[in-house]
């Protein structure tokens, strides 16, 4: 009898995280696209597009769950790098971030806060939430991302530097998601 009613707790939690990662795996999109009515400035968000990824359950030192977004606000551009970890990890103020298009060359952004890792730091919905993660705020040109194909990133912490690879499905979202970007900054 209590296994039950284990299932049936169990079988509307697993219907509802597919119905919050289904929202964050497919398309690209603005989360928000909107003129501030007191300082009537532009504010843009896209959606956040996986970069790198790994399974939870990898036995990696480090975790490999990438997403990132763009953002304009206070009339700036800039980019939103979530990183969900399974270690402490510290990224110091100007630290480097640095993209690998496919023909070698590198493209540098500047980390905008000293950033802690915090439980459900790096999380995007429900996926991380219990896990370990940075949120770093990317100082640098975006428009790289327009027509470069990405194939790595290199991110400098405390620690040292960790690379990541970037799938070419990955790369094309996010080509994808800056021309959205870029289409509503336009209008």
């Amino acid at each position: 009898m209590q296994k039950l009613i284990l299932l049936d707790y169990a079988q509307p939690n697993l219907f509802i995280m597919r119905l919050f990662t289904y929202g964050c795996v497919y398309g690209q999109s603005l989360k928000i696209n909107e003129v501030d009515k007191f300082s009537k400035e532009k504010k843009v968000y896209t959606s956040f597009e996986k970069i790198s990824s790994e399974s939870v359950m990898m036995v990696s030192p480090i975790g490999k769950n990438i997403w990132l977004r763009f953002a304009h606000d206070h009339g700036l551009d800039f980019a939103q790098l979530r990183w969900c970890s399974k270690e402490v990890l510290s990224v110091d103020s100007d630290a480097d971030i640095v993209f690998l298009d496919k023909d070698g060359n590198t493209y540098n952004f500047k980390n905008k806060d000293y950033t802690l890792s915090t439980p459900g730091g790096g999380a995007v919905v429900a996926f991380g939430m219990n896990l370990l993660g940075v949120e770093l705020t990317l100082i640098g040109n975006c428009s790289v991302f327009k027509d470069k194909t990405m194939t790595a990133i290199r991110i400098y912490t405390n620690d040292g530097y960790y690379d990541f690879d970037i799938k070419e499905k990955n790369a094309k979202k996010l080509i994808k998601t800056y021309s959205l970007f870029e289409k509503a900054l336009k209008k």
